[in-house]
């Protein structure tokens, strides 16, 4: 069922508006993955309490936005809820 979101979805993607916000999501999850280890490595007085925050808090704070940047990237290719459920019944 995805193969066939996604021979629905070829003009969508080829819309170069779609491309932008596309190139825009990707620097974005570059950004916030790269730039809070960077500030870590920045500062070598702070490194230990960077360091800690960034091991406790950084981590699943990063995954959460990107993890959101990609459903939104991905979710026209998947079916939606709608369909499912009246498959279901």
């Amino acid at each position: 069922e995805i193969l066939q979101n996604l021979e629905n979805n070829q003009v969508q993607r080829r819309d170069p508006r779609n491309v932008i916000v596309t190139i825009i999501v990707v620097i974005t999850i570059a950004i916030i993955t790269i730039l809070p280890m960077y500030f870590t490595l920045l500062d070598t007085e702070m490194f230990p309490i960077l360091l800690f925050v960034w091991l406790t808090c950084g981590f699943s704070l990063t995954a959460y936005a990107n993890a959101n940047f990609f459903w939104k990237l991905f979710q026209p290719f998947f079916p939606s809820d709608k369909k499912q459920n009246q498959e279901v019944q």
